[in-house]
């Protein structure tokens, strides 16, 4: 599919996960009890790993992928959900929209980027 995307000029950004908050927010505790699907944080860290490895070769082989990792954006957030007044995250792997609106000079970035990429 990147193939085709590639041959067509059609560039892709491939979006890396979203760093989990180092601790569990009440909605996320209660979001695991309902679903019954409670990871610990290194399973979680090995599975956010496994899929930027697999980003990583997918934007090795095509030129026409370019990653974008939002984790620089959400500054202190990262470690407890909210900077200053502003919830930067809606339960432990999901952003608020402020949250996502702090990673909009990132996204935009890797649209520029992706836009430069050269054809095969």
């Amino acid at each position: 599919t990147f193939a085709r995307l590639g041959a067509a000029g059609v560039g892709v950004i491939l979006m890396e996960p979203v760093p989990q908050l180092a601790q569990p927010t009440l909605v996320g505790l209660l979001m695991r009890g309902r679903l019954n699907a409670e990871w610990t944080a290194s399973q979680r860290e090995a599975h956010d790993d496994r899929a930027r490895s697999r980003m990583r070769r997918l934007a090795a082989r095509h030129p026409n992928v370019t990653l974008w990792d939002p984790a620089p954006d959400l500054g202190n957030g990262i470690e407890r959900g909210w900077e200053g007044n502003e919830l930067v995250y809606r339960d432990d792997n999901h952003l608020s929209a402020a949250g996502s609106r702090r990673t909009l000079s990132g996204f935009r970035d890797a649209v520029r980027r992706a836009a430069k990429r050269p054809e095969r």
